[in-house]
């Protein structure tokens, strides 16, 4: 999962990598050059089963293919999860005030869905509804919603995103020069160079050193002992019938059944 924010919410994004650094291996980095030209910070976590539930939430029936947001649903699992703190972070991400009122950006979920989460809003005493404009489908807040909402959240809205309270929604600029975050540094084990951890976990990257470790494998695949192998024999304790097996040499018992069928009716018997 990969977390990305413009300079003037750095600070912001930085609070987000200290919730999720236990499933992290590099911090944030940047600036780097967004699709549209501007300048952004991101780190991304690593595959873990807390993010395949939210995954599984996500998309109960699998991704599937089509038009955006065609399998994303909103669960009662992921109702449970949305909590006051769950409400801050969504409006610090998705939400804007726009010439007095307040807006969810759910563009990605379409019509139904955001039908959904405005439901969910109204059940918490925040009055909203599903409007279609011309970004696409999101959920608009009245004067009494908002003034909802923000009791709820103010607790928990970082600092750097506090200007989305103020009604007219305005941010400060971004400042002059945007700091520079480098993932830390490894050692190549080929060639000693040091190389961004971002890239590799052992080699700098070339196409030399990769060669160089891929051949070091093999040769250390190479020389490695054959196991040493035994025969063992005897009755099966399930069909009665002989039977002579090769094995690695071990100090374990030899086996009992002459093969996996009759194994498996074993360990049946047994339980």
């Amino acid at each position: 999962m990969t977390f990305m924010q413009g300079v003037v919410q750095l600070e912001y994004l930085l609070w987000k990598y200290e919730q999720l650094k236990r499933w992290c291996n590099t911090p944030p980095t940047g600036p780097l050059v967004s699709e549209f030209g501007g300048q952004i910070y991101r780190f991304s976590t690593r595959s873990h089963p807390v993010f395949t539930a939210v995954f599984n939430a996500f998309y109960p029936d699998g991704r599937g293919v089509g038009r955006k947001g065609a399998n994303r649903k909103i669960t009662d699992t992921m109702v449970e999860w949305i909590d006051d703190l769950a409400l801050a972070v969504w409006f610090m991400d998705d939400g804007s005030q726009q010439r007095g009122q307040t807006r969810f950006s759910t563009i990605v979920l379409g019509e139904d869905q955001t039908a959904v989460l405005a439901g969910v809003l109204c059940s918490r005493g925040i009055e909203a509804s599903a409007v279609m404009d011309v970004k696409g489908w999101g959920i608009r807040l009245k004067s009494a919603g908002t003034d909802a909402l923000f009791q709820r959240i103010e607790p928990h809205i970082h600092p750097a995103l506090r200007y989305k309270l103020e009604r007219t929604g305005h941010r400060t600029g971004a400042p002059d020069v945007c700091p520079v975050l480098r993932a830390p540094m490894r050692t190549c084990v080929i060639c000693g160079a040091e190389f961004s951890a971002l890239k590799s976990a052992t080699t700098c990257g070339s196409e030399k050193c990769r060669k160089r470790l891929n051949a070091n494998l093999v040769a250390a695949q190479k020389r490695r002992k054959p196991p040493v192998m035994e025969t063992v024999s005897g009755a099966c304790v399930v069909c009665n019938q002989d039977f002579k097996r090769q094995r690695k040499a071990s100090r374990e018992a030899p086996p009992l059944t002459c093969s996996r069928s009759c194994q498996a009716k074993l360990g049946h018997k047994q339980r």
